[in-house]
């Protein structure tokens, strides 16, 4: 039997990310699904605080939001105004004007609907290295960054070349990457730079936008190049005897270079299976080496930025 502190520790490790809270996301919203039947429509406020609630009851003490997420930082601030450690983001898109000031009003825009007079991580959404030859940049980013008001410094990257940057640049001390287990070749690219440097990795996309769900059981003919791949992994996760989605989260929370592990939720029953997951402890050893033979060798069809209907 696991002890309760080795169980406390992985759910501490979760981190709920609010986007599917705020507006419709994921595998069936990229393929104009959500409109059809609606399985992947935001919850009503009322399920979305409701679950945010019970995330914290459960002991998962990070949340996860942006101002790009709809209403999902509204929710986040009238669910949880005191508990819980909040992540929030600087959008450069919602923001074009002179960097300095544009940071100040994201801020003070995500804090007002937050309903907080600080968050814990603020990240640069969607960081790129070209973000770091603004002019300016050098400087402006380190000042804004010692606003008490910001708490840690960091950003979300996509692809190996950005969050390597990230990670070797001394201006973040939290990177969030993609990695799930059809690719995890950001996480292996970044890792050794990460640990010498004391960065944190954070990962999302671990189910893959709802591929390595019951959602993704039949993909869009988009995708049939992702079908195999998947399922292999089914088929692994049923050898095991447990479903695909807690094969997929197991692995990550698994892997020693991850700090912070972020759960897409939009409905009670997925929190209760990630939870179930974190709680299950260690996959056998031998899984890892496993699942990395399944990876597609076309990294484009595990980055849903390439997805369209």
């Amino acid at each position: 039997m696991r002890s309760s502190s080795a169980v406390a520790e992985r759910r501490r490790r979760l981190v709920v990310g609010t986007a599917a809270l705020g507006l419709a996301y994921g595998l069936a919203a990229a393929y104009g699904l959500a409109a059809a039947d609606g399985s992947n429509a935001a919850p009503d406020e009322a399920t979305a605080i409701s679950l945010l609630r019970r995330a914290w009851a459960a002991g998962v003490p990070c949340f996860d939001t942006a101002p790009a997420y709809g209403a999902a930082e509204s929710r986040l601030g009238r669910a949880l105004p005191v508990e819980g450690a909040v992540w929030t983001k600087f959008d450069r898109r919602l923001h074009p004007g002179e960097l300095a000031s544009a940071l100040q009003t994201s801020l003070a825009g995500s804090l007002q609907r937050l309903g907080r007079a600080q968050v814990e991580v603020f990240h640069w959404h969607n960081w790129t290295r070209s973000a770091a030859e603004e002019t300016g940049f050098a400087q402006i980013w380190p000042e804004f960054a010692a606003d008490p008001r910001c708490g840690r410094p960091a950003c979300s990257t996509y692809g190996i070349d950005d969050a390597l940057a990230a990670v070797t640049s001394g201006w973040f001390g939290l990177v969030q990457v993609e990695a799930n287990i059809l690719n995890r070749s950001v996480l292996r690219a970044i890792a050794g730079a990460a640990r010498a440097r004391a960065v944190t990795i954070a990962v999302r996309s671990v189910f893959l936008q709802g591929v390595l769900t019951p959602k993704g059981a039949q993909l869009p003919a988009g995708l049939a190049g992702l079908q195999h791949a998947r399922a292999q992994c089914a088929e692994l996760a049923e050898r095991l005897q447990i479903p695909l989605p807690q094969l997929a989260l197991r692995a990550l929370l698994d892997d020693p270079d991850v700090g912070h592990v972020l759960i897409g939720v939009d409905r009670p029953q997925q929190l209760a299976e990630a939870l179930i997951a974190a709680d299950a402890g260690p996959l056998p050893e031998a899984i890892s080496a496993e699942l990395a033979s399944y990876e597609p060798a076309d990294r484009a069809l595990t980055d849903p930025r390439t997805w369209s209907r």
